[in-house]
């Protein structure tokens, strides 16, 4: 698969599936999750010298819907394993998958290895959860017939060690293979173990995310459940945020000059007068705004490269799964494949002239080649399954209060203090500075020279808003720089910062691996008021202003 990553890649943007798993991918360490799709949460063992010889090869792959919230399942003794096991947590039951590739010709250790696994995965379910053990085992002359009493296929010819070794275990656990779909040489290399056979179907694809392998048709397991969103996600998932993409900048500037921002001067406090600020700002905004529902999982990612055509056979895509999943009809199967293999084509097509794009802009526009390589590269998602010292989280609240714990203890919260004898040798000088202030017109030019393109701090103001109303904004700005320049002071509430985790080498899974970024509030970011500053401080030479 190594060689197809960007088709993977490709077939992962339009997929519907909630969990795909991969056998035999030949991958390695240099190869990033994130090379295949933001939508997934990818989970693999790569082939290492632990669980073979050979230096090529071998590997277990599995994917999950990013909203889904999945985990990866510990088991012990599994060093000699190619296989991945995730758990997927719903509000009334778990979906455990494992995942494996057992190379050709394996010594019986090693399904014996694998058994004693899936044992341990069972362990830790309850009778509510469902398993699902899928991969390529390689055991071409075992054969598999169909038994009405279990709803599933048993073995006929269990005999040599490695055969008897997998299917005693699996069949006394209360496993049943369900895979039927033979290979070109009429075997069946590629089995679904499962706990409960009545609540899945297997259907064969129209087509497969990757060219098909003879030896190893592809198959598709149904299994319906009623609460699709994971038990983890206990944020509600809904709430309001402003549109500012949809708003009339010209009207919300015309609606911000009307504001009587004079309340402001006879606030009692700094904080006050900054609290008023944001009462009368966030009035305005309510009724010039367009607002949209946010969700807090993660969202799908549109790629740069679709186009309102791709859309539209992506949504029609979307409508033919469904009808096929449902009644898998030989008239829904020849559309769904027809609607499957125009989009790939298409998306292919559009994804090449997007690359060659990007070469030929290198020079003029090399913003979007970096783009492309940070999103190559990068994996954005901030994991909730994380550990900090004995302490694992549960959830994404708990794993947010882990990082918490963490950076608290990179730093210290208690003021510093100066010896008095140390204060008494400080000398003194007599300096007749001014009071300083800045003038509307300088913070005006201040506010409209912020990044439009960055993101927004804890009062959820964009900087795109500060820039096009730098001019209806500059006022009562100007009122609290300086109302602060004059008490010394600075507002509380621009004190206040959103942190974000920044993953620096190691396992992703450990807090103790992350840096911490403070997000601050546009407004209260220090280039805003050290433009400022500095404009008023360059021209008496107290300080020289690079440009």
């Amino acid at each position: 698969m190594r060689t197809k990553t960007e088709k993977l890649r490709l077939a992962l943007m339009s997929s519907d599936y909630d969990v795909v798993v991969l056998t035999e991918t030949w991958l390695h360490g240099n190869i990033l999750d994130s090379e295949f799709s933001a939508n997934y949460k990818i989970f693999r063992l790569d082939r290492n010298t632990a669980t073979s010889s050979a230096a090529r090869g071998g590997g277990a792959l599995v994917a999950v819907k990013s909203e889904l919230g999945a985990r990866e399942v510990e088991l012990a003794n599994c060093e000699r394993l190619e296989q991945s096991t995730v758990r997927i947590n719903f509000h009334s039951f778990s979906l455990f998958v494992c995942g494996i590739y057992v190379r050709p010709r394996t010594t019986p250790d090693v399904y014996t290895l694998h058994a004693e696994s899936v044992q341990q995965i069972l362990e830790k379910a309850t009778d509510q959860d469902v398993v699902v053990v899928v991969g390529d085992y390689n055991l071409p002359d075992l054969v598999w017939v169909f038994d009405e009493d279990v709803g599933g296929f048993l073995p006929a010819n269990a005999s040599s060690d490695a055969e008897v070794a997998l299917t005693e275990s699996f069949l006394a656990n209360g496993l049943v293979q369900i895979n039927f779909l033979l290979n070109n040489s009429n075997r069946l290399l590629d089995l679904a173990f499962v706990n409960d056979a009545a609540a899945f179907e297997l259907l064969q694809p129209p087509n497969s995310l990757l060219p098909i392998d003879a030896p190893h048709p592809p198959f598709v397991l149904k299994l319906e459940i009623c609460a699709h969103t994971p038990a983890s996600e206990s944020i509600d998932p809904v709430a309001e945020e402003f549109d500012f993409k949809r708003c009339n900048f010209e009207t919300l500037n015309s609606r911000l000059e009307a504001v009587d921002w004079s309340t402001m001067d006879t606030a009692g406090s700094l904080d006050d007068a900054v609290t008023e600020f944001y009462d009368q700002l966030l009035n305005v905004l309510r009724d010039t705004v367009p607002v949209r529902a946010r969700r807090f999982r993660c969202p799908s990612r549109t790629p740069p490269w679709w186009n309102s055509q791709l859309r539209n056979l992506r949504n029609q895509l979307r409508k033919a799964r469904k009808r096929f999943v449902n009644r898998s009809s030989w008239g829904n199967k020849v559309t769904l494949s027809y609607l499957e293999t125009e989009f790939a084509e298409q998306q292919v097509t559009s994804y090449q002239n997007y690359i060659a794009g990007v070469q030929d802009n290198l020079q003029s526009n090399p913003k979007n080649f970096w783009s492309y390589v940070k999103e190559r590269k990068q994996v954005g998602e901030i994991p909730t399954d994380v550990s900090y010292r004995e302490e694992k989280s549960t959830s994404p609240e708990a794993a947010a209060n882990l990082f918490a714990r963490f950076f608290e203890t990179v730093h210290s919260s208690q003021d510093p203090t100066v010896p008095p004898e140390q204060l008494n040798e400080l000398a003194t000088y007599n300096i007749n500075l001014p009071l300083l202030t800045v003038s509307v017109a300088e913070v005006k030019k201040a506010l409209g020279s912020v990044d439009a393109a960055k993101g927004p701090g804890p009062d959820r103001i964009p900087p795109s808003v500060v820039k096009n109303c730098c001019s209806s904004l500059a006022r009562p700005v100007t009122s609290i720089f300086n109302r602060s320049l004059s008490e010394g002071a600075f507002p509380s509430e621009w004190k206040v910062a959103s942190i974000t985790p920044i993953h620096k080498s190691g396992s992703r899974a450990k807090v103790e691996n992350y840096r911490s970024i403070s997000i601050l509030s546009c407004l209260a970011k220090r280039g805003v008021l050290e433009w400022c500053l500095l404009s008023f401080l360059q021209p008496k030479a107290f300080v020289r202003l690079k440009l």
